[in-house]
């Protein structure tokens, strides 16, 4: 099964702070993951996490939407700003169309008081199908994924 035959688009919000490692793992694991910088400014005092070396490491898979989905005021501590959300919103919903699952990147180590979740409020109100795993959910859609997707090979091994 595809995963344009699920009837949900998956993003994966994440903080680097808090969830480097699963960013890491989420990218190696699907070729069709794509890692979407939400960073108004894509530049990190850990190295592996400025935008040339995320580049580097995924290539075209890297994109960086800071100019559209960052938060205006990251460095001000102001209310939640982001740079034009109807341009950004729009191309999140054109890769998820493209049959792309979309790991949301930001520093922050909490997704409640993070843009990305208004990112994800957004992209739910525009298409109610998006489902966001949290970090702390991964594991469980994993789970089931893993048990769809070897359903086939054990009825095979059976027959």
């Amino acid at each position: 099964m595809t995963m344009s035959s699920y009837p949900f688009f998956l993003v994966y919000p994440c903080g680097y702070s808090r969830d480097g490692a699963l960013v890491h793992h989420l990218m190696k694991r699907d070729p069709r993951m794509l890692l979407i910088d939400t960073r108004m400014s894509p530049r990190s005092h850990w190295s592996e996490w400025n935008q040339s070396s995320l580049h580097t490491r995924y290539s075209k898979r890297y994109r960086w939407a800071g100019a559209f989905l960052g938060n205006r005021n990251y460095a001000t501590g102001g209310p939640i700003t982001l740079a034009d959300p109807a341009v950004g919103i729009a191309g999140l919903l054109q890769y998820l169309q493209e049959g792309h699952l979309l790991i949301l990147l930001c520093g922050c180590y909490d997704f409640t008081l993070c843009h990305v979740s208004l990112i994800v409020s957004l992209l739910q109100q525009a298409r109610p199908t998006v489902l966001a795993v949290l970090p702390e959910d991964v594991r469980y859609i994993a789970a089931l994924t893993t048990h769809h997707c070897s359903q086939p090979e054990q009825e095979e091994h059976r027959a």
